[in-house]
């Protein structure tokens, strides 16, 4: 994204209201896969709130890329029902059963 094609949003987006830049050149995952913890927000933990959801644990009605308390409750529930230690921090084996992968 170019100076150019911001200046071109403020036709659509009006002063003063959040705007959350998702993803970036190489995805959510675009600097790997690092343990995600309580108080983190990006766009790894947008696309970890969307798997979430996709499977029934995140019922809410948008993703906001912050990991707070309701989203630590659905990983709590996830690891649950995957046989997964219970942690705060996500990391690979939540990873794995998120169907999370990194391509070279």
């Amino acid at each position: 994204m170019n100076n150019r094609d911001v200046e071109d949003l403020y036709k659509y987006v009006k002063e003063g209201t959040p705007v959350a830049i998702v993803n970036g050149l190489h995805g959510p995952f675009g600097y790997g896969l690092k343990p995600i913890k309580p108080g983190d927000f990006g766009a790894d933990v947008m696309e970890i709130q969307r798997r979430l959801r996709a499977r029934g644990y995140y019922n809410f009605d948008y993703l906001d890329g912050k990991y707070g308390p309701m989203m630590e409750q659905a990983v709590y529930n996830f690891q649950k029902d995957h046989d997964i230690p219970k942690n705060p921090q996500i990391e690979w084996e939540t990873y794995e059963a998120l169907g999370v992968i990194l391509m070279e």
